[in-house]
């Protein structure tokens, strides 16, 4: 499996802000593979510079405040005595062109006849309807109550929802930037951070709830014990890799973006509320700078009581990246951890056709698609909420 270190500087499209890519470091940290509280004096930080958990991370703007959202001095547990408490999906989509029928907008301005004749059979903007597949599949939407998709209202009024759902349906709906009461417009990429940062303003949150991009996909059937260890009464936090998607306070950088994130509404609410005014002008981010609002949870809630898995021992059961740009071929993935995430050139619309690179690149490409094609048949069987 490729380390999450060779794709760090790949992984931008889900970071870009201001249409500039944010610098990205290379180096896996060394960490405890769990950490309780923050780590003992001395912790190596060798191999990065990125400042670790430490007293540097200004994490005393929300202990105390952390502290209320604690039951009998421990996190409310996910498994109550008539069974599993059941939590919202969050999922996070976005694009800036049209949705049409077939996925060929990456290819749009290619001539070459081979990638026209090699079209993939996934329709545009579709990985969202893909992941629910596999989340069915899976039985991950058993422990799920609603789907949220987050959404700016200047994408929809542009390009509208994702066609793919019944939105009749009462478990699955689509929030705003402005439902939240922040203000996106004239700033297309200020909802890829911004909406993060005030999501437990979602109307009707559940409790805890899971954050997931649209481009992450389950390979395996659900358990619960993979977000909320029971026998400690932790919840999990996972590192996704050594790459952020703006400013974190110093924080340790977890890879915001990649992989789906249990979070707790009155831990992220208090998060919120201490650091929202730098990243909001009476609501407004345009012009504002770019705060990495799942970084700086995370490192709250590690210096609170959760569970926290680092990169290696994260890719070893619970998530494995994909990115076909970096030089993944999906067809090589290992295909046994929980969730995996793949994006990139031939997949995902966002990314630009290597065409203009010549044959060779033309054939990586073809490649990739069809391997895509592949891969996202598993997921024929369409999910509860699809028209």
């Amino acid at each position: 499996m490729m380390q999450f270190a060779q794709l760090s500087a790949i992984s931008l499209l889900s970071c870009w802000v201001s249409g500039a890519a944010l610098s990205v470091k290379t180096n896996i940290l060394e960490t405890k593979d769990e950490v309780h509280l923050s780590p003992p004096p001395g912790m190596s930080t060798a191999n990065t510079v990125t400042a670790s958990i430490s007293d540097e991370h200004s994490s005393a703007n929300t202990k105390d405040a952390l502290e209320k959202c604690l039951v009998n001095g421990a996190w409310p547990s996910l498994v109550e005595a008539n069974g599993v408490r059941k939590f919202d999906l969050v999922i996070s989509w976005w694009t800036d062109k049209p949705q049409t029928q077939t996925s060929n907008s990456s290819f749009a301005n290619v001539s070459s006849m081979s990638l026209a004749n090699a079209g993939s059979k996934m329709e545009m903007q579709s990985e969202i309807m893909y992941a629910l597949r596999s989340y069915e599949k899976n039985g991950f939407l058993e422990y799920v109550r609603d789907i949220v998709i987050l959404v700016d209202a200047e994408v929809i009024e542009k390009f509208g929802k994702p066609r793919f759902f019944d939105y009749t349906k009462k478990n699955i709906r689509v929030v705003t930037d402005e439902d939240m009461g922040v203000d996106n417009r004239g700033c297309l990429d200020c909802g890829r951070w911004s909406k993060w940062l005030f999501m437990h303003k979602i109307p009707g949150l559940s409790e805890y709830f899971v954050w997931a991009p649209d481009d992450v996909f389950m390979q395996s059937a659900f358990h619960l014990h993979a977000f909320f260890d029971e026998a400690q009464k932790k919840p999990v936090m996972y590192d996704f890799g050594d790459w952020k998607c703006g400013w974190c306070d110093h924080g340790l950088e977890v890879g915001s973006g990649h992989g789906p994130v249990l979070i707790n509404k009155c831990a992220m609410q208090n998060v919120a509320e201490s650091y929202s005014m730098r990243g909001y002008q009476a609501g407004k981010t345009k012009g504002r700078d770019a705060i990495d609002a799942l970084c700086i949870y995370s490192n709250e809630v590690m210096h609170d009581g959760w569970l926290y898995k680092d990169a290696a021992k994260t890719s070893e059961s619970f998530f494995e990246e994909c990115h076909t740009n970096a030089g993944c071929i999906i067809g090589d993935m290992r295909r046994d951890t929980l969730f995996v995430n793949v994006q990139g050139t031939g997949v995902s619309d966002e990314y630009p056709s290597l065409a203009a690179g010549g044959w060779r690149q033309e054939l990586k490409e073809i490649g990739a698609r069809n391997d895509a094609d592949r891969f996202f048949s598993q997921f024929s069987v369409p999910s509860r909420f699809e028209r």
